[in-house]
């Protein structure tokens, strides 16, 4: 088995015991490695995209294998935050030198690191963050026109927006609906007529013309009747024409 196990080495150029092959030679020493490495990458590349990748399986995913998928998928700049780490610490190192350098004859070039060290770093890293920023801005503004997939940081960053499918005419051109016949204008209302005031049952009767009824004739004195004077009322004979006694004249 050992035999085997040397003898496969060797194939491969390897040994055992370390080193190279017993001609001496530095290529072949990694070359099945290199070969085994491909291979196996190839595998696991092949399982995340069945696996992992599918958004299908994305709910069932854990938090290790929910990491792999964000980082394959760019869901953020990786480049941003390795910037951040490397402005920091050179930050605090420009800040740590300078300190130390104030004990001794290098007073002012520690003064000055200190002093003008952090500004130089800010300079710089804000000059790579604005071309940062710049590509940021364009992909965010290509994702909000379509032409990219949601969620992705460089997914479709440089293709362009799609545009809408044009719609096909139909076959048959739509007919407009009929319009409804209009509707008559409502006629106004017959205004309702007072009612006549009710008539009196009864009419007034006429009072019935009266004939006119003749003067009543002066009842003529008595024949027999004796006359007297109208001055002295004296009696007076049948047929004087002048009073007896007073002289008036009767006739």
């Amino acid at each position: 088995m050992a035999v085997k196990l040397l003898n496969g080495l060797a194939l491969f150029g390897g040994n055992p015991y370390g080193g190279y092959g017993s001609y001496g030679r530095s290529g072949g020493a990694g070359l099945w490695q290199f070969i085994v490495g491909i291979i196996v990458g190839l595998v696991l590349t092949i399982l995340l995209y069945v696996l992992v990748f599918p958004e299908s399986r994305k709910a069932s995913l854990n938090g290790f294998f929910q990491f792999i998928k964000d980082f394959f998928d760019m869901k953020y700049l990786l480049i941003e935050k390795i910037l951040k780490f490397i402005y920091v610490l050179n930050t605090m190192t420009v800040i740590s030198v300078g300190f130390f350098l104030l004990f001794g004859r290098t007073f002012v070039s520690g003064l000055l690191m200190i002093i003008f060290g952090p500004i130089v770093q800010r300079i710089l890293y804000e000059a790579v963050m604005l071309g940062i920023l710049l590509v940021k801005n364009t992909i965010e503004i290509n994702n909000k026109l379509g032409g990219s997939k949601e969620g992705s940081a460089f997914g479709g960053s440089f293709s362009m927006p799609k545009k809408p499918a044009p719609v096909a005419p139909s076959a048959t051109p739509v007919q407009p609906a009929p319009q409804a016949a209009p509707t008559a204008p409502a006629q106004p209302a017959t205004p309702v007529q007072p009612a006549a005031p009710a008539q009196p049952v009864s009419q007034p009767v006429a009072p019935a013309p009266q004939a006119p009824t003749a003067p009543a004739q002066p009842t003529a004195p008595a024949a027999n009747a004796p006359k007297v004077c109208p001055t002295c009322g004296t009696p007076l004979e049948a047929g004087a024409i002048f009073c007896a006694a007073c002289g008036t004249k009767v006739q």
